[in-house]
């Protein structure tokens, strides 16, 4: 059931969180400060993030069975940040394939309009020109846009 914290009187949270707030200060007692799991209870309480509270706090009480908590700790943290980087790297790479995709498709787009308007004046200028071989005054050597001096 959700619970209003006296913290923040505007965030609701469940009773684990609450749980949490209420045994960090015990936490923080038998920690030193340099630990990093209260560096981040600490820095996630300050932004209000409380469901990763919690995820941390959770691995954090996985760990504490172990002979060094804390450098398990950090190790998993770092673990974590690894995963992330590697996810935010692959989306990027997806959205620059995609965007390199789209691009192709313009330039393809743009060659088959040029050959259609090249292949459009030369048949107008071979073909379209009348009697004589003249074009609009010049010999069918010459561009039908000439100066006219021809």
């Amino acid at each position: 059931m959700p619970v209003n914290l006296p913290l923040f009187p505007h965030v609701k949270i469940d009773t684990d969180a609450q749980k949490l707030l209420v045994a960090l200060p015990t936490l923080e007692s038998r920690l030193p400060n340099k630990e990093p799991e209260i560096h981040y209870l600490r820095r996630f309480l300050r932004n209000r993030n409380l469901h990763l509270i919690l995820r941390i706090y959770r691995q954090f009480r996985a760990r504490q069975g172990s002979k060094r908590p804390a450098a398990d700790f950090a190790v998993s943290q770092a673990a974590d940040v690894r995963k992330t980087a590697k996810a935010a790297a692959a989306e990027a790479a997806a959205e620059a394939a995609a965007a390199a995709a789209a691009a192709a498709v313009v330039v393809v787009v743009v060659v088959v309009v040029v050959v259609v308007v090249v292949v459009v004046v030369v048949v107008v200028v071979r073909v379209g020109g009348g009697g004589g071989g003249k074009i609009g005054g010049a010999d069918k050597y010459h561009l039908a846009f000439s100066c006219g001096d021809c």
